[in-house]
Parts: structure tokens; sequence; C-alpha cells
């Protein structure tokens, strides 16, 4: 009976070590990313709370003005031309007041910008301390934006003193 137990046991091990590469990837047109796990996005300032699911939320503050990037080529999106880029998240404001924006960013191969815009978040979240979903479309108007070799980076910014966390990023692709 000992042994059998110490078989499932090596059994449930090697299964549960196994799993560990079952998550899954992330790859071509929706990325999520609810800070639990953060591989292919970064750098990050994480924050056990407040949070919006999870354990984990990215906190910007005076120090950490820049939230978690998502940066890629377009090559590693599509083959298709990109038309427009959906990104939706949960943001809690401590000051409602703070500027803080949320940038698509554009740069050719050769680190040349081709496309910058910002959207004020403080436009969007009129409650402070209450989670509010945010949902933003960034269209690109030519074709020249969305060239194989241009890397597209998508982040937070916050231009204020006070705390600002965001969590359950979720961007989608249009092509």
């Amino acid at each position: 009976m000992k042994k059998k137990v110490q078989f499932q046991g090596v059994v449930f091990g090697i299964l549960l070590l196994a799993c560990f590469g079952c998550a899954p990837k992330q790859k071509g047109l929706v990325y999520f990313n609810d800070f639990e796990s953060l591989k292919g996005w970064g750098p990050a300032y994480l924050n056990k709370q407040p949070h919006h699911s999870g354990e984990y939320s990215n906190k910007l503050d005076s120090n950490s003005i820049y939230g978690v990037t998502f940066k890629l080529r377009f090559k590693d999106i599509s083959e298709l031309p990109v038309k427009k880029v959906k990104i939706s998240f949960w943001v809690l404001k401590s000051n409602v007041n703070d500027s803080s924006k949320f940038v698509v960013d554009v740069t050719d191969k050769d680190k040349n910008k081709v496309f910058w815009i910002a959207k004020n978040i403080e436009e969007l979240v009129k409650s402070p301390q209450k989670w509010v979903k945010v949902s933003l479309e960034f269209a690109f108007l030519k074709e020249s934006i969305t060239l194989p070799d241009n890397s597209i980076s998508i982040y937070a910014w916050n231009l204020g003193k006070n705390d600002i966390y965001i969590d359950d990023e979720k961007t989608e692709f249009v092509i």
C-alpha cells in the first residue's frame, strides 16, 4: 500500500511539472495580461493590493511613471496589415484629477517614431478609489505605420504624483 501511495505521488508530481508547459501561449491578434504571468511583457512594478482580479496589479506612481509595456513587431502579430488596435483594461486611480494617459507608439526598424498617440485616462475615469473598465481604439490610417519591421509599444503613463493601478489588460489587433 505504501509503494502505491508513493507511486501515485510521483505520477502526480510528474503531471504537475508537465502542466507548467501547458499554459496557453499568447500569439496572433489577441493578447491578455492579468499581471499574474508576465512572459512577453515588461518591465513591471507589481502590487498585491489593490487588484481587480488575481493577486497582482501594475502600480504606477511618481517613481514608476510607465506601466508594463506590450512591445511586438507587426510581422510577429500578423502577415496581413493591421488596421487598428483595441485596448481594454481596468484602472483604479487614487485621484481622478491627476493626468494619466494610455499610449500607442510605433517605431521603425531604426527606432524612428512613425506614430504616437495618447488618450487621457482622466477623461474616462470619474470616480476615485473604484475600479473602472476603460476601452480604447486606435486606427492606423496609413499602411506605412504597420510595416512588418515596425514595432508597436502600448503602455500606461502616469503624469501625476498619485498612485494608479492597471489590471486585466487586453490588446486586440484588427486586420
